[in-house]
């Protein structure tokens, strides 16, 4: 497996964001469904599970999304974009701050409430303040999509909080987009600026930024932030057994461990483990599926093996279980997932 692709096993995308996404794109009219079912996330989406997406998954949806649109972005706007980038609690906290740029304070601590896959963070010049976004792995084919998405989703969250955007700056991470007309209609009054290699950004004048918030709420804005870093915390122990037994499962390659063997490595029962893992809402054949999955797909898509190589770095000896079984989790064949993820 290349170097870095484990980065795109690991759950690092809050299901609220998908649904977001889901939810915006079924009010245009277009099947949502039979993108999750190729992206081997219908059933995920319809248990409402608290657990974290893989990005693999995720980045299939989304390029199914733009082949589908012919659109570089998703286009949220208002609540919409904002549920992309927060909690609910997190976006009370945001929007009842008493300054613009404590709401970006705000916004970059309890981003990985919601994504886990970037890293926000606020850098000073003399005359304007920095929203950097910087991503933990290479997002490839979807990188302007994902980066122009979070950005738009600031923008629609200091929009709602009356902020001017005059004199404000968006770096993007691409070269110049072939929609252009479509950028600037989405990022009105902001300029526009394209950069491959760069940094996805914005930057807002420093007098923007430190204007008062006309919808702060002291009390609400205490206690909402209150709220987040219990959510903080609360998080940091909740899902551990499925985090650990999930990474454990990724480092792995054409051999997968037995549920006892992984019971041993921790020092409990199986049954044990079964039970905790469903006080999580996951299960040890649940995860074992969704890592073969998703690792099977970053295989198809992202090298020329051949569909019995790719089988046997999932761990299956027989080319046909394997393609029968890859069906049942996408609604394709092997080689039509590649052809479509080709297209």
């Amino acid at each position: 497996m290349p170097a870095d692709a484990s980065d795109y096993l690991r759950a690092s995308i809050h299901p609220g964001y998908l649904k977001a996404l889901c939810d915006h794109y079924r009010e245009q009219g277009h099947d949502v469904d039979a993108w999750l079912k190729a992206a081997g996330l219908a059933i995920r989406m319809r248990q409402e599970s608290p657990l974290f997406l893989a990005f693999e998954p995720v980045r299939q949806f989304i390029r199914a999304a733009r082949q589908a649109t012919d659109s570089p972005l998703p286009g949220l706007t208002g609540p919409a974009a904002l549920q992309t980038l927060v909690l609910d609690v997190a976006g009370r906290a945001v929007l009842s701050s008493p300054t613009a740029g404590r709401a970006l304070e705000t916004l970059v601590r309890f981003s990985s409430l919601r994504l886990r896959c970037v890293s926000y963070s606020i850098r000073h010049s003399r005359s304007f303040v920095h929203l950097e976004v910087q991503e933990q792995f290479d997002f490839l084919d979807v990188r302007e999509y994902f980066c122009g998405a979070i950005l738009l989703g600031v923008v629609e969250l200091l929009r709602s909080l009356d902020l001017p955007l005059a004199g404000s700056e968006i770096t993007l991470p691409c070269d110049k987009p072939g929609q252009v007309a479509e950028y600037e209609a989405l990022f009105a009054g902001i300029r526009l600026r394209c950069s491959p290699t760069g940094t996805s950004s914005l930057s807002l004048p420093k007098s923007h930024v430190e204007r008062p918030n006309t919808r702060a709420d002291r009390h609400l804005h205490q206690q909402a932030v209150l709220d987040c870093e219990r959510l903080l915390a609360r998080n940091a122990q909740a899902h551990r057994l499925t985090g650990w037994i999930r990474d454990h499962l990724v480092e792995g390659e054409e051999t997968y461990p037995t549920l006892a063997e992984v019971a041993d490595l921790l020092g409990l029962s199986p049954r044990t483990v079964i039970r905790r893992l469903k006080t999580e809402g996951a299960s040890y054949q649940g995860l074992l599926d969704e890592v073969r999955r998703d690792r099977t797909a970053w295989y198809l898509i992202n090298t020329g093996l051949s569909v019995e190589a790719v089988a046997e770095k999932a761990g299956y000896e027989d080319p046909s279980n394997f393609s029968r079984t890859f069906r049942r989790w996408t609604g394709l064949t092997p080689a039509q997932f590649r052809r479509d993820s080709d297209a």
